[in-house]
Formats: structure tokens, C-alpha cells, sequence
């Protein structure tokens, strides 16, 4: 309880202590100064007391609300923290992306260039077969000249 808090409700009790000491019911005539007197305590002491138990639910509520701010203050952390790692294992996962992304073009491009390279060696394979076969041709025509020119028959 604060200081000022903890004064203000002794001070009130002492009051009505002191009020309800110095005027007691007994020693009260009826009609006198001393009853009205009397009354006139009893009220006072019932407004202290109203006062007093308003301060003491003021006080409650407070002690309650700071219980409450302290609980949010550490729930703020936790949801802050939360969020600084959630952001940061999102950090991560993008830059993870971006290079299985970057690797994957890097392996597509090399995939490329191996199918390119080899649809040109299936070309120039082809294109010496072709030759090959060109040269042949040309070679057997070229014996048959000669063997006609000569008239040697040909040799299995």
C-alpha cells in the first residue's frame, strides 16, 4: 500500500475511534447538547467509514490493475520476442528460397547446356557418318572406274 494511502486510512481510523470514545450512548440525556452532539458523531463516524471503505476498493482496484498491467507487460514481451523470432525464421527461410532457387536455375541452365552439347555431337556423328558414307560411295565408284578402264575384274 503506499505511504499516502496507508496515512489517509490511519488518520480515518482514528477519527472515528476518537469520535465514537468522546461521545458514548450511556452518558447521553435525552433532548441534551450531548445527544445531538452524539447524532451529529455518528454521522460523521458513518461518512468516515463510507470514506474508508471507499478508499480501501480504491486500493484494491489499483493493487488489481497493477497485477494486470505487470501480467500484459509480460505477455507484450513474450508476443515482442515472438514476433522478432517469427520474423527472423522468416529472414531465413527466404534466403534458404532464394538460393535453392538460384541452385535450381544454376542446375537447369546445366542441364541445358549438356543437352545442347549433346545434340550437337549426335549432329557432327551423324554428319561424319554421312561423309563416311559419302567417301565410300565415292571410293567404290572410283574402283569400278578403274576396274573398267584396266578390265581387272574385282576381288571378292
Amino acid at each position: 500500500m503506499p505511504i499516502a494511502t496507508t496515512v489517509a486510512v490511519t488518520l480515518l481510523t482514528s477519527i472515528l475511534t476518537a469520535a465514537q470514545a468522546a461521545v458514548e450512548p450511556g452518558n447521553a440525556t435525552p433532548g441534551s447538547d450531548l445527544e445531538q452532539r452524539l447524532v451529529a458523531a455518528e454521522s460523521r463516524a458513518a461518512v468516515v467509514e463510507q470514506q474508508l471503505a471507499d478508499l480501501q476498493r480504491s486500493v484494491t482496484l489499483q493493487a488489481d490493475q497493477r497485477q494486470r498491467l505487470a501480467q500484459l507487460e509480460g505477455r507484450w514481451r513474450l508476443a515482442f520476442w515472438a514476433v522478432v523470432g517469427l520474423s527472423l525464421a522468416l529472414s531465413i527461410a527466404g534466403a534458404v528460397a532464394a538460393i535453392a532457387r538460384r541452385r535450381e536455375r544454376g542446375a537447369t541452365r546445366y542441364a541445358r547446356s549438356m543437352a545442347h552439347e549433346l545434340e550437337e555431337r549426335r549432329r557432327s556423328g551423324l554428319l561424319e557418318r554421312q561423309e563416311s558414307a559419302r567417301r565410300i560411295v565415292e571410293l567404290e565408284t572410283r574402283v569400278r572406274q578403274l576396274e573398267a578402264e584396266t578390265g581387272v575384274p574385282r576381288s571378292a
